[in-house]
């Protein structure tokens, strides 16, 4: 798993979007490909406006949305309150699949995402897998060229409760800073970064079995030119 994008396109239009990074091992792909046959939907390649490449799976199929993908999103509940609240909206246009409805709610759907939200009371179940593709989509493994300094990092816009998870799962003692959008000043983004070898130790041996993709790639240039992580090659 990497990054779910819920689009609602028209009122009684529902596509679920997987956007995958498409530098990913031969394999990993043929098991994508699979997947997708035996399931249902369509795969895509795409190019956004930096050049990045991406697979898109697009599902247009609305029973298969209710009967089998909103089952799975009920039984591991996103953690992000951006998908959160969009997770609600679709379930409350598939529930209410009218025009008048779509049209009432969707301008509101994220009014009580703020700092004082929270999802996470309690570390889930499936936080050690939900958390790794959170990293695949959100967190960076760098190497700074003059010092060499080595870190890990990842930011998160609106939701410190997920980044108190993040540091309650490593057991650390980083702190969480604070930015600022640049687009409008108000919106916080929280920021963790780990420098100390012990906590990008436990950042690489939990991430190193699961990570896929372009985030593996990079994550396997780290360890490769660290001495210190050298021995988890």
């Amino acid at each position: 798993m990497v990054l779910f994008k819920l689009i609602i396109e028209k009122w009684n239009v529902f596509n679920i979007d997987l956007l995958l990074n498409l530098v990913i091992n031969h394999l990993i792909m043929i098991c994508l490909k699979l997947f997708i046959v035996i399931m249902v939907g369509s795969l895509t390649s795409i190019t956004n406006n930096k050049n990045q490449q991406f697979v898109q799976w697009t599902v247009n199929d609305k029973n298969h949305i209710q009967n089998k993908l909103i089952p799975i999103l009920k039984k591991y509940p996103p953690l992000t309150s951006r998908f959160h609240f969009q997770l609600l909206f679709l379930i409350n246009c598939m529930n209410h699949s009218n025009v008048q409805e779509y049209l009432q709610t969707k301008n509101n759907k994220f009014d009580q995402q703020n700092k004082d939200f929270n999802l996470i009371n309690n570390i889930p179940f499936y936080f050690n897998e939900w958390l790794a593709g959170f990293i695949e989509a959100k967190g960076s493994f760098s190497i700074q060229k003059m010092n060499k300094n080595y870190s890990f990092s990842i930011d998160q816009t609106h939701d410190k409760y997920l980044m108190n998870a993040i540091l309650k799962f490593y057991n650390t003692n980083a702190k969480i800073q604070i930015k600022y959008s640049k687009n409008t000043n108000k919106d916080c983004i929280y920021v963790i970064s780990f420098g100390s070898i012990n906590d990008i130790t436990k950042v690489v041996q939990h991430c190193k079995p699961i990570l896929q993709g372009y985030q593996f790639v990079q994550l396997c240039n780290f360890i490769q030119k660290n001495p210190k992580l050298n021995y988890l090659i």
